[in-house]
């Protein structure tokens, strides 16, 4: 009997131990966007972009290409759910736990790299829960963010925009 719960016991214990279920993290290892433009007619679809949807602009250094937009408050009503993951770990609130953590703010970092025939974008979003929780980027932002201002750039309409 005393071999029975002690098997329990261990199989219990073991449970608790193997890798919980994370939130796909956004591959920041991924390059940047080509744009088959100059650098400067993508670095104002950037500074467009964040003006037409209301984004104030919190540092801009042209000459270094980099941009950082403070998006403040998250617009409610909008599927936060698929931009990021801001479950706190030490309460247990991964993906498949009762207790689901939206992003409530967002700060977005652009960097764009080129010359007057092509460039580059690439977006960093930085998503937070209530100023304290790090929230994960799932990367569905940046992916947008850089189809947008490929497009805008090159003076291609963006297929299915419609913000």
């Amino acid at each position: 009997m005393r071999t029975r719960w002690g098997s329990l016991a261990l199989t219990i214990a073991l449970a608790g131990c193997g890798p919980k279920s994370r939130p796909p993290m956004a591959n920041l290892d991924r390059p940047p966007r080509p744009v088959q433009a100059s650098f400067g007619r993508t670095w104002d679809a950037v500074v467009d972009y964040f003006a037409s949807r209301g984004v104030p602009v919190r540092a801009a250094d042209r000459a270094a290409g980099v941009i950082t937009g403070d998006a403040g408050q998250l617009p409610p009503g909008r599927d936060l759910k698929l931009l990021a993951n801001c479950s706190d770990p030490d309460e247990g609130s991964f993906v498949g736990a009762a207790r689901v953590v939206l992003p409530t703010s967002a700060v977005y970092t652009v960097t764009v790299r080129g010359d007057s025939t092509a460039s580059t974008v690439k977006a960093t979003a930085r998503f937070t829960h209530e100023g304290t929780v790090e929230c994960t980027s799932f990367g569905v932002w940046e992916s947008d963010f850089e189809t947008a201002i490929k497009a805008a750039a090159e003076g291609k309409p963006r297929a299915g925009a419609t913000d």
